[in-house]
């Protein structure tokens, strides 16, 4: 039987995952002729390179590996996105897969509820002031900024797969005293960090560890913070594009990979919760972290040579070709465009 305070919990979760949503629906209707357009850049070729990944990421997400910096690896390499978009794109496109997982862990899981408030709310009050500052960084800024965040994520992965970090084991559901305020403080700092691309799974695991809770306790409390985090970063990021020149996310990645990624990542939470637990999970991060300090080693450089972005710049031509033409065939939109 769920709880009242689970049941309430849920409620919220689904509310403010709705209103981010809904806000994005909101910025491609009011800027419905460039949503028509970007749907068209890149082709059916990004389309299935944004689904596919993102479901890929968010499967070994619900798992247990982290997504933001496996994310932001491929959508760099396989030239999903430009380095600009990055960080917004992250946070809306996973919106509905974050609903969903919180969901589950947090119903799933036994965890003590003011624990698990004190974070969600330190988390989302940490993301909606990240999120702000983050969309006003400008290309080369956001590059050596999202950068120095996946060194931070493959350093943690690192260390916790070394033992340096998170090797306790207990077992409390819940924290009281100095170990609420401190995590209190942390999930605060994890909300802002999150909106530049450091995903608090593997940190909030060490940080439970060893405050001396149980590691499965890490599931609920990172979803559920993520599920409130999230959202109030996107409407953040949407917030600064509804009536910008240009958005601060992809909206054809984002739409797609809302889609995708939701389903990507309810399958993963489905094999950790009831399939197995016996995946080889250090190899796989050993290899993930491997991948994202060589991206985060590309950004740093691109960001500090001031490198130009030639995928931005070929998206903005295509753009600029596809609504001429779309106007050109559809007169009556210009009012509109």
């Amino acid at each position: 039987m769920v709880s009242m305070e689970v049941l309430i919990i849920d409620i919220l979760v689904v509310v403010i995952s709705v209103a981010a949503l809904g806000y994005m629906v909101y910025d491609i209707r009011q800027n419905r002729v460039d949503f028509k357009v970007q749907m068209k850049v890149g082709g059916n070729a990004k389309t299935i390179k944004a689904a596919a990944w993102t479901a890929f990421c968010l499967f070994w997400d619900g798992i247990g590996i982290g997504s933001y910096g496996p994310l932001t690896a491929g959508f760099k390499t396989f030239k999903i996105l430009r380095d600009k978009y990055i960080p917004g794109t992250l946070q809306v496109c996973t919106v509905a897969y974050q609903m969903v997982a919180s969901i589950i862990f947090i119903t799933n899981v036994e965890v003590d509820t003011l624990t698990l408030v004190c974070c969600i709310v330190a988390s989302t009050i940490g993301a909606y002031i990240g999120g702000g500052l983050v969309s006003r960084l400008n290309l080369n800024m956001t590059r050596i900024v999202v950068g120095a965040a996946l060194i931070v994520v493959a350093a943690v992965m690192i260390l916790q797969l070394t033992g340096v970090i998170g090797n306790q084991v207990g077992n409390a559901t819940g924290l009281s005293g100095w170990k609420l305020i401190v995590i209190t403080l942390i999930s605060f700092i994890f909300g802002a960090l999150m909106t530049i691309g450091i995903g608090i799974y593997a940190p909030l695991m060490a940080t439970v560890a060893i405050m001396g809770m149980n590691i499965d306790v890490a599931y609920p409390i990172m979803m559920g913070s993520c599920a409130f985090l999230i959202p109030t970063a996107a409407i953040s990021f949407i917030r600064q594009s509804v009536h910008a020149e240009k958005p601060q996310y992809d909206r054809k990645t984002a739409v797609i990979s809302t889609f995708a990624g939701t389903i990507g990542g309810a399958l993963g939470c489905f094999v950790i919760l009831y399939v197995t637990d016996n995946f080889p999970m250090d190899y796989i991060k050993w290899l993930v972290s491997a991948v994202i300090v060589i991206i985060a080693i590309q950004m740093l450089y691109q960001g500090i040579k001031k490198k130009q972005d030639s995928l931005a710049d070929e998206e903005d031509a295509e753009f600029d070709r596809l609504k001429a033409e779309y106007l050109a065939a559809h007169p009556e939109e210009k009012a509109a465009s």
